[in-house]
């Protein structure tokens, strides 16, 4: 069995452009992520349309530094702070993307912002 690890990551596009998420076990997370983008049920549009574009085998998943999973949250701000990753369709850690999803005009806001993308 393999070693969870808890941790900040780094998913690359072919241009360079990241996204940063967090996960109490950053492999698992990499697993659900290429599974949701097969299956065209990714919540973050920008990501949806790399892969439509140039495949998944065109993105690159990198763990960035372990941390405690309590403060999981904590570090992936800092992150999205300092690097201020094009693939994130938020600029916080705080909500799940999908819970934003369903927020009245988050969806219209952030379509055209990932078209920009």
């Amino acid at each position: 069995m393999k070693e969870k690890i808890s941790g900040i990551y780094a998913i690359e596009a072919p241009d360079g452009r990241l996204y940063i998420g967090s996960s109490m076990d950053v492999e698992k997370r990499w697993s659900e992520h290429k599974s949701r983008l097969r299956s065209g049920k990714h919540d973050n549009p920008i990501l949806s349309e790399l892969v439509a574009e140039h495949g998944l085998d065109s993105l690159r998943h990198r763990l960035m530094f372990r941390c405690a999973p309590d403060s999981l949250r904590d570090h992936e701000q800092a992150t999205i702070d300092r690097l201020k990753p094009a693939l994130n369709v938020l600029p916080t850690a705080e909500r799940l993307l999908t819970e934003q999803w369903k927020r009245p005009g988050f969806r219209a806001r952030n379509s055209h912002r990932a078209s920009e993308q």
